[in-house]
């Protein structure tokens, strides 16, 4: 696809392969067409929950499964072109990349097209997330082709804080959360920190990020083998793995000692025929800002 780019013959066909509303006319619609494709792909990875969801858009179970089907389904005239024939452009990948963003992208087939130009977000609503990557919350990221399925993508500072500024008028932050929450030294910056379950689940790309081993002594870190993101925080669903069924379990059982813990801390209640009327001045008051 990045062959494709300044390659306007191919156009028509890019249309037609992800079903596109319009053809592109420049270059910078196709980008945008691959920065689609990446998202989807990640974001698919990221919700890849057991059982169908609508978290970021309809999904069904196990959608990379679903995705790589579709792929290896691809009827026959959509595949390698015959052996030998190198005057023919092999756009057997770029058929496969558009097999399997249309799990993503219109999985209930509802959408006549694939609109780029519409505000409408296939993921997480860029006013709730983009933006605080443009300023508390700024993530540096990069893609190694070595390593990973995407194009290669290097970190560039000084254009995200570019973008943050004309788009919306704002100076990344970025060594805040790092300041802020701690991060650099886990087990200094968190020694007096309580009451928190580090939870991850090794299926979430954003794990690696994650603290990942206990190295505090109020808090607990809980590793969740075959778990999407998050998914011990969703609702128990039949499909959920084991796993997932006994790190809930687990989180139930230290927040409920958790509670039990403050709560012998609180004074007790005033006596039933006491209100607040009749409780000396500044005694509620202290139990308010105690609590």
């Amino acid at each position: 696809m990045n062959n494709m780019i300044y390659d306007a013959s191919k156009y028509e066909k890019i249309a037609q392969t992800f079903n596109l509303c319009d053809v592109p006319t420049k270059p910078d619609d196709v980008q945008t067409l691959i920065d689609t494709v990446n998202d989807v792909l990640g974001t698919m990875v990221m919700v890849n929950y057991p059982y169908p969801t609508n978290f970021t858009s309809f999904l069904p179970g196990h959608p990379i499964k679903a995705a790589c089907d579709s792929i290896m389904d691809m009827p026959e005239e959509f595949q390698a072109p015959k052996a030998g024939n190198a005057s023919v452009f092999n756009y057997t990948n770029i058929n496969g990349l558009a097999a399997a963003s249309q799990i993503y992208l219109n999985y209930t087939k509802n959408e006549s097209c694939l609109n780029l130009t519409s505000d409408g977000s296939q993921g997480l609503d860029d006013s709730g997330w983009t933006v605080q990557t443009c300023y508390d919350m700024c993530l540096p990221m990069g893609d190694d082709p070595t390593n990973e399925i995407f194009s290669w993508v290097n970190w560039d500072q000084e254009a995200h804080t570019q973008f943050c500024n004309e788009t919306y008028g704002l100076v990344p932050k970025y060594d805040w959360a790092m300041d802020y929450w701690g991060g650099r030294n886990i087990a200094k910056d968190f020694a007096s920190s309580s009451n928190i379950i580090f939870s991850n689940g090794k299926l979430d790309p954003w794990s690696v990020g994650g603290l990942n081993q206990n190295q505090t002594l109020n808090n607990i870190v809980l590793t969740i083998k075959d778990s999407p993101h998050h998914l011990d925080l969703r609702l128990p669903h039949e499909f959920d793995p084991p796993a997932v069924t006994q790190a809930r379990d687990t989180e139930k059982v230290y927040i409920k000692k958790w509670v039990e813990e403050y709560q012998k801390m609180v004074l007790p209640a005033p006596p039933v025929n006491m209100t607040a009327d009749s409780i000396p001045k500044g005694v509620l008051d202290e139990q308010i800002l105690q609590f």
